[in-house]
């Protein structure tokens, strides 16, 4: 009986401290779980504190300009990619996102990041593939694949 009692309870637990999976948009193929594992884990730049103060169109690429907070961390190849300047901890940035622009939620998730001034994390992946926006909050993640790999 006492076995019995506890099933629920444990269901409560499982269901309160399983985290909701990040919502993927942008041009990118694959499932969204396995596209935000490859850009989220082990990346080799994150960028915190990520504040987007333009974002400019170029045929179907999107360049975004950002002012970013402390806590940044990259790599020489990664750095370029994202075009951190170590100015200190109110540097300035810039990223491309190929063809992003084909992506219209991703789009106007952008847009509404901008407007809203939403804090993000700019996150070039591991070996360099891919580049994208987190906002870890409303667990969403804009993605593309980059141009060119390191």
């Amino acid at each position: 009986m006492l076995a019995l009692a506890a099933i629920p309870v444990a269901t409560l637990v499982v269901v309160a401290l399983r985290r909701p999976k990040f919502r993927v948009f942008g041009p990118v193929a694959g499932s969204g779980a396995d596209v935000a594992r490859a850009l989220l884990e082990a990346p080799a730049c994150q960028v915190e504190g990520v504040l987007l103060r333009e974002i400019v169109e170029l045929d179907d690429d999107v360049l975004l300009s950002y002012n970013r907070g402390v806590g940044s961390r990259c790599t020489a190849d990664a750095a370029d990619l994202l075009f951190v300047d170590e100015g200190g901890p109110d540097g300035e940035g810039q990223l491309v996102l190929p063809r992003l622009v084909r992506d219209a939620r991703a789009m106007a998730l952008v847009q509404r990041w901008c407007a809203k001034q939403t804090p993000l994390i700019g996150v070039i992946s591991g070996d360099g593939t891919l580049g994208g926006l987190v906002d870890r909050r409303d667990r969403k993640v804009v993605v593309a694949r980059l141009a060119s790999p390191r």
